[in-house]
């Protein structure tokens, strides 16, 4: 699909879709050229487009945590209170820049939470 093409369908569409698409037609080395087209695409500032990109990485990180606590049983407070919001907004800008993939950052996390036994230190 051309670029112009692309461009239009993801104005038609609005909200998390419109960025899932255009993720879905980059690879990862262009995550830091999403936001000038989130800023067209919506008619943003930049610095604007720069936040909704942020935003939409951070929903998909909690949501991403939230499903992993699930599987262990972990309740939502449980996995709120051990995290820093912080640090997942942190986290949630290093893949915008397209510095961190939103699985890595999504494993260290909940690794954080909930360690696994090939992470745990029996020396220390």
């Amino acid at each position: 699909m051309n670029n112009d093409a692309s461009n239009e369908r993801a104005r038609e569409l609005r909200g998390k879709n419109a960025i899932y698409n255009v993720h879905r037609e980059l690879s990862h080395s262009d995550e830091n050229t999403i936001n000038f087209k989130v800023s067209e695409i919506y008619s943003v500032p930049l610095e604007e487009a720069e936040e909704i990109h942020v935003n939409y990485h951070l929903d998909r990180i909690a949501s991403a945590l939230k499903d992993r606590a699930q599987g262990c049983s972990l309740g939502e407070y449980d996995l709120v209170s051990r995290l820093d919001p912080s640090e997942i907004h942190r986290y949630a800008n290093e893949v915008s820049k397209g510095l961190l993939l939103e699985r890595a950052a999504v494993d260290f996390l909940f690794n954080r939470v909930c360690p696994t036994e090939k992470n745990m230190s029996f020396y220390g």
